[in-house]
């Protein structure tokens, strides 16, 4: 059903006919909320303040998926997509948003950790998915993630009991493929109990030639002494990817959290994340790496709140445009008060290949605290021409010294990667799209 020829409501109405049992369930009554809430936000325009160097017209012209049931791609096969033989992990994989069990493979224990469908949680009633789901998400406030709440159907639950080190890492790929132009709203959520902690890879990627529409949202709960390491890749085909995700992460106290991500193609990618530090002596480590060509829209916008004492956060944001890309980048530390003893700390760096290229860039600091450490910077520039003329007098060509260059502006983030596949991998695919090597 595209969203110009129905209402809004003749879309959620049909979408309801596919609850059956689930009628008057607590996933009603968040669905009926949030579309209450989406109905009177609509989708944002560029006279919104978060949205004003965004423009998300396209999902506006597409489709909403009238589904609430997960669907089955016996289609698509492992070598159909990148699969990452190399590596021992736990592998699920999605399809326009439903869980794909005959090409996933789960090798944890699952008495300690559970790794299942959105779907099959609720089935199940587990009790965990039930106290921790839509606790995080802004329906209120947040246009996308109301969509997502009034029209998920499917989307990955993961839970690492209390004092359990997941044995493998997840990784979690995200299959789109021929979906008709429709919104794919995949809900996640992950909970880490007191003393667990678990690595977890989360990989896009296009199947087809059309264009793709993603609105994923994940909670993310990480209690007391957890650890949780994150890394995103955005590497779909060349073909449309829009997508708009979107994670809330909650921290306890003495817990640590990294997260990478890595946006390298797409006509409109928006990465919204809002870290909220509630106890005290939290790590948060927020990295993005951004590559942009032709029409490309890539925004980063993070949130980081300290809501205790002795806490420190860290956000490292580089990117590189060429053609006609437009990079946006709106980082905010805020920090409450009573939250003394802060380390805050944030640094946005682009480099600008094209006169077409551009980059908005908009640091922010709000503390109402005493006794804090906090900086944030940003800098825009072109190639450093005395570098540049410094690897040209060794004997390097001029489109040599540039990739080299450029190569050395990404490591800062890419060698912070914990997983040394994925590394190597990711490594890989930078020093090839600079001409360094040769797949």
């Amino acid at each position: 059903m595209n969203t110009s020829t129905y209402s809004y409501k003749d879309i959620f109405k049909e979408q309801e006919k596919n609850l059956n049992h689930l009628q008057n369930s607590y996933i009603h009554s968040a669905k009926l909320d949030a579309f209450d809430d989406f109905y009177r936000l609509g989708f944002p325009t560029r006279r919104d303040e978060a949205w004003k160097y965004t423009n998300v017209a396209s999902f506006t012209r597409a489709s909403l998926n009238p589904l609430f049931c997960p669907q089955t791609h016996l289609d698509i096969k492992k070598s159909d997509f990148r699969y990452y033989q190399h590596i021992k992990a736990n592998k699920l994989v999605v399809v326009n948003g439903s869980f794909q069990k005959h090409l996933s493979e789960i090798l944890e224990d699952p008495e300690k950790v559970d790794i299942l469908s959105v779907s099959e949680a609720i089935e199940m009633r587990n009790p965990t998915f039930e106290q921790y789901f839509n606790k995080q998400a802004r329906n209120s406030e947040e246009n996308f993630t109301a969509l997502n709440t009034s029209m998920f159907g499917d989307g990955i639950f993961i839970h690492v009991k209390k004092g359990v080190q997941a044995e493998f890492p997840i990784i979690w790929y995200i299959i789109s493929k021929d979906n008709s132009d429709c919104i794919i709203n995949p809900r996640n959520l992950i909970v880490l109990e007191n003393g667990a902690s678990a690595e977890i890879i989360k990989d896009y990627q296009g199947i087809g030639t059309g264009d793709y529409f993603i609105n994923a949202m994940s909670e993310v709960h990480v209690d007391e002494d957890a650890s949780l390491d994150i890394v995103c890749i955005q590497n779909e085909t060349a073909h449309g990817l829009h997508c708009v995700n979107s994670k809330e992460i909650r921290l306890k106290k003495n817990s640590k959290f990294n997260m990478t991500a890595i946006s390298l193609s797409g006509k409109l990618i928006r990465n919204n994340v809002r870290a909220t530090l509630e106890d005290e002596n939290i790590h948060c480590d927020l990295r993005g790496l951004y590559y942009g060509k032709d029409n490309d829209t890539i925004d980063n916008n993070f949130l980081v709140e300290h809501k205790a004492e002795h806490c420190e956060s860290n956000q490292l944001i580089k990117g590189i445009l060429k053609d006609e890309s437009n990079g946006i980048f709106t980082g905010k530390i805020y920090v409450h008060p009573g939250a003394n003893k802060t380390n805050a700390y944030q640094k946005n760096n682009n480099l600008l290949l094209s006169s077409s290229a551009t980059i908005n860039s908009r640091p922010q600091l709000e503390i109402y605290a005493d006794d804090v450490k906090c900086s944030h910077g940003a800098t825009n520039g072109q190639m450093d021409e005395n570098a540049l003329y410094y690897l040209k007098s060794r004997g390097l060509k001029e489109e040599t010294a540039n990739s080299f260059l450029q190569y050395a502006f990404l490591a800062e983030v890419i060698r912070n990667i914990k997983n040394d596949g994925i590394r190597e991998y990711l490594d890989e695919v930078f020093r090839y799209k600079l001409g360094l090597v040769e797949f």
